[in-house]
């Protein structure tokens, strides 16, 4: 079922790992041979392991981001940027094939656990530069479910941002985006009310943010005006309205 990325341009090159990369390998590495030698076990927890090489992915990607790649290239990391640790990572998860198959189909899948499904999604959508985007439509049931998660407002927020992006994967295929227009026909009218309310929220949060910081600037410069070199002379502007004369402020100054 897993297979590696679908795209076949550029020279193959062997770079040697950078030091950073044989880090985060080793721990990526250490992370899976724990899975291969619990996951039968039955009080065996795959979610801690799955979190962490969420994490691992997320800060190669980060590295990757930096060295700003042509968004129009969906090549391998490991073949635009050879040196880069999130093409090494994404290469050596794609060995463990059994893990894989079992990330797509029994975690993702697995019912009545949300955490577990959430962590599963979160992951996959970080391998998605190095996986053939066919892969998402071979297990069963598994597109239809990301449309459930996508589209009920009471999915875990988390996991239905993750299922848009998932989604938004398979589709890149276009025998699975023709099979699909009746679903995405319904699904974009809720995408985009989706982006409307997270804007207005944003707007409101961004509001709510200004009118908190303005009164901690305003005392801010009635301090600075308190201890500059004009302290204690009297403002000529009073809630009574009424301006002191010139010899009140010659006198409160001398």
């Amino acid at each position: 079922m897993f297979a590696p990325s679908r795209s076949s341009h550029g020279a193959h090159v062997i770079h040697p790992p950078h030091p950073s990369q044989s880090s985060a390998a080793g721990e990526l590495q250490a992370i899976l041979a724990v899975w291969e030698a619990e996951n039968d076990n039955a009080s065996f927890s795959v979610k801690p392991s799955l979190i962490r090489l969420s994490e691992l992915i997320e800060e190669a990607t980060d590295d990757f981001l930096k060295q700003d790649p042509d968004p129009l290239d969906d090549r391998h990391p490991a073949k635009t940027y050879p040196s880069c640790i999130l093409g090494h990572l994404l290469k050596v998860i794609s060995r463990y094939e059994e893990f894989m198959n079992k990330l797509l189909v029994s975690y993702l899948m697995s019912r009545d656990d949300i955490e577990l499904n959430i962590a599963s999604a979160r992951l996959l959508l970080n391998l998605i530069p190095g996986l053939d985007s066919a892969v998402l439509s071979e297990p069963e049931g598994l597109i239809p479910q990301l449309y459930r998660w996508a589209e009920n407002d009471a999915t875990n927020c988390y996991l239905r941002a993750y299922s848009f992006g998932l989604l938004a994967a398979a589709l890149d295929v276009t025998s699975v985006a023709s099979s699909l227009k009746i679903e995405n026909s319904a699904l974009i009218p809720i995408a985009l009310r989706r982006l409307k309310d997270l804007f207005e929220r944003m707007e409101r949060e961004k509001q709510e943010t200004v009118e908190v910081s303005e009164p901690d600037k305003e005392n801010k410069e009635d301090d600075v005006e308190d201890n500059g070199p004009f302290a204690g002379i009297p403002r000529e502007i009073f809630h009574s309205g009424e301006r002191p004369s010139l010899s009140d402020v010659g006198d409160s100054y001398f």
